[in-house]
């Protein structure tokens, strides 16, 4: 594992996409927080396997992002990109594709990007 002052050092875009991996995630969270938030106002029976799904994937969101920023390691970006996969099980049991299906699939693999990118371009070791 990298210490986080030795990848600063070592290379300034390593860094940027560092930096970058670890908003995508925080970002991610919060997104899905803000949904969580309107499904659990806009319903009466907002505990279902969807909103648990989300809310694994917000606390895991959160605790990635800090992972990839405090201790960047091959491994915390591999858990980014675990827990944005994870997030996806929300949508698998739909009978019909809604606009907010296409949504969230969008969304969330345009915030894997520099997650992925920082996991290819991360020295291993």
């Amino acid at each position: 594992m990298l210490r986080a002052s030795a990848v600063r050092q070592a290379s300034p875009k390593l860094d940027q996409s560092l930096f970058l991996a670890s908003l995508a995630l925080l970002t991610f969270a919060t997104l899905t927080a803000i949904a969580l938030g309107a499904w659990f106002t806009s319903t009466t029976a907002p505990y279902t396997l969807r909103s648990t799904i989300a809310m694994l994937a917000c606390i895991g969101g959160v605790a990635t992002s800090y992972l990839v920023w405090r201790m960047p390691s091959r491994a915390s970006l591999g858990g980014g990109i675990g827990v944005l996969a994870f997030s996806l099980l929300r949508i698998l049991d739909t009978g019909d594709w809604r606009g907010i299906n296409f949504i969230i699939v969008g969304s969330t693999v345009i915030l894997a990007i520099p997650v992925v990118y920082a996991f290819v371009i991360l020295p291993k070791g």
